[in-house]
């Protein structure tokens, strides 16, 4: 996405690791399940990915040493 050779985008190295800490914040305050009931299957590519969407839910986390409900 960001170009290759002398012409590639000067900014792609920052915009690397700015996606990086957005992915580390969303796994540190959500936990992650997937929607569906059927098991994602593998479509082999150069990269391995789905062979199709992948639907998930997400669910924010309690802090640390919060207790939720009746007690």
């Amino acid at each position: 996405p960001f170009g290759s050779g002398p012409r590639m985008c000067i900014g792609s190295n920052m915009a690397m690791i700015q996606m990086l800490l957005i992915v580390a914040a969303m796994v540190r305050r959500y936990d992650f399940e997937l929607s569906g009931q059927e098991p994602v299957g593998i479509k082999p590519m150069m990269l391995l990915g789905p062979d199709g969407p992948v639907n998930m839910r997400f669910h924010a986390r309690t802090p640390a040493g919060v207790q939720v409900g009746a007690g």
